[in-house]
C-alpha cells in the first residue's frame, strides 16, 4: 500500500512522547511550507526493491531535531530510497544516517545546517544547485559518499572520511573547489 502524508505545520506535542514514523516501500512523507518534524524519529526502509524518494522537506520546512534513518534495499545504484530537501528547507540539528544505496539530496538553496549526517555502506549525501553544507558534520564510513555538484558549497561543514569513505567534487561548476 502506498501511504502519503503531508505536514504543513510544526509537529509539536508538548509533554507527549514524539510519535515515530516508519515508512516502507513506496510510502512518502512531505513537510511543506513552515512544516517541522520537530524531534520526530523517522525511519524509511525500502525492502522490496521499490525506488524513489520517501521523505521530502520543501519550502522553508525543517527536520529540526529529528532522528532519521534511510535504508535502501541494497541496489547497486543510489536513489533506492531517500530524502530530498528543496527550496530553502533545512535539516536543522537533526541526526541522519544513510545505508544500502539510500540517498540524502539537497537542492535549490536548502542546507544541512548543524545536522550530523553519517553515510554507511553505499549511503550517499548529495549537494546540488546552490545548496550548502552549512555547519553540519558529515561522516563517510566504509562505502559512504558525499558529493557536491553545480554551485553547491561546503559552507562551514566538516567532512570526515573514515576508511573506505569518499568525497567527490568533480561535478562542481569549478571542479576542486567547495566555495
Amino acid at each position: 500500500a502506498r501511504v502519503v502524508g503531508f505536514f504543513t505545520a510544526v509537529i509539536d506535542q508538548p509533554g507527549a512522547a514524539a510519535a515515530a514514523v516508519n515508512l516502507e516501500g513506496y510510502s512518502a512523507l512531505f513537510f511543506q511550507g513552515a512544516g517541522s518534524a520537530n524531534a520526530m524519529p523517522i525511519s524509511l526502509v525500502n525492502r522490496a526493491g521499490g525506488s524513489g524518494y520517501g521523505l521530502f522537506f520543501q519550502g522553508s520546512s525543517t527536520a529540526a531535531q529529528s532522528t532519521i534513518s534511510l535504508t535502501g534495499a541494497g541496489a547497486t545504484v543510489f536513489d533506492d530510497a531517500g530524502a530530498q530537501l528543496t527550496g530553502s528547507a533545512t535539516l536543522g540539528s537533526a541526526t541522519l544516517t544513510t545505508a544500502n544505496s539510500a540517498q540524502l539530496t539537497f537542492l535549490d538553496t536548502s542546507t544541512a545546517a548543524s545536522a550530523n549526517i553519517t553515510n554507511n555502506n553505499r549511503g550517499m549525501t548529495a549537494f546540488a544547485g546552490a545548496s550548502s553544507g552549512g555547519s553540519a558534520t558529515v561522516t563517510n564510513n566504509a562505502g559512504g559518499l558525499t558529493t557536491f555538484w553545480q554551485q553547491a558549497t561546503g559552507g562551514g561543514a566538516t567532512i570526515i572520511n573514515n576508511a573506505g569513505g569518499a568525497l567527490d567534487i568533480a561535478l562542481k561548476s569549478i571542479p576542486g573547489r567547495l566555495d
